[in-house]
């Protein structure tokens, strides 16, 4: 606190967030919010974080620019 943060596994899956997090989830569909929790989905889904991410087309270049280097691509 007061930062929003959270601990993903290898699979982008949520394992632990702080409460700073919860006002940024609020505005998302609780469709996404259902365990286990995808965070690569929850960011990049227009009923996720994606509305709120200023620089969304950056961020998502950058986050499947990771997940082709993970996969090996």
């Amino acid at each position: 606190m007061p930062f929003p943060a959270l601990a993903v596994d290898r699979h982008w899956k949520l394992v632990r967030a702080n409460g700073a997090l919860a006002p940024l989830l609020a505005a998302c569909s609780p469709a996404l919010l259902s365990e286990p929790i995808n965070v690569l989905r929850l960011s990049l889904h227009p009923d996720g974080l994606a509305p709120m991410i200023l620089n969304l087309a950056e961020w998502r270049h950058h986050i499947l620019g990771r997940i082709k280097n993970q996969v090996g691509m």
